[in-house]
């Protein structure tokens, strides 16, 4: 090789290497900028998402009161409906005319002389049923004549349907005051 071309390869390796040089550098400030832009974007995110796994946090320890409240107001709920529930069971029990005492009907009627009665109910009310079968049974083992009647006058089933069960033993019934005298007669 002669000393020119050795003069002209070695001048533009140089500045080729050079070149190079200018190029690694520019690669790895490219690098370094990328990788800061990039980091930076990333705390944003990290950041981010803390607040909103703060935000779900809150909501979910507010959830967890409300259950907590909810269920307390639920129990207390069950309590006042049990309580409500004993009321109305003493109330029936108290105030329920449809059950009759068959020791303390029969034992007044003993000193009756025995008359026909006829005995119905309210038609659709099965308690009212089981009241007048109970009277019907109650009359028939102290010896009165007794009969059920299956479809009654509209004035007698309008009786009926104020207190459940009507018998003839009162005069006919005309509405709720003469029904008030019957209930309260001699049984």
């Amino acid at each position: 090789m002669s000393l020119a071309w050795a003069e002209f390869i070695s001048f533009w390796s140089n500045w080729v290497l050079i070149g190079a040089l200018v190029v690694g550098v520019l690669a790895t400030y490219g690098i370094v900028v990328s990788a800061d832009v990039k980091e930076a974007a990333f705390k944003r995110e990290i950041a981010s998402a803390g607040k909103v796994a703060e935000t779900a946090r809150e909501n979910a320890a507010k959830a967890i009161e409300r259950a907590a409240d909810l269920e307390v107001k639920a129990e207390q709920a069950k309590e006042r409906a049990a309580a409500a529930e004993l009321k109305l069971e003493q109330a029936r029990r108290e105030l329920d005319i449809r059950r009759l005492d068959v020791r303390a009907f029969e034992s007044r009627l003993q000193g009756i002389a025995p008359t026909r009665v006829l005995v119905s109910h309210s038609r659709g009310d099965p308690e009212a049923r089981l009241l007048a079968d109970s009277i019907l049974a109650a009359l028939n083992r102290i010896g009165w004549p007794v009969s059920y009647i299956e479809y009654t006058s509209p004035d007698v089933e309008e009786c009926a349907a104020l207190g459940g069960v009507v018998g003839n033993y009162p005069p006919p019934c005309h509405g709720r005051q003469s029904l008030n005298r019957w209930r309260d007669g001699p049984w």
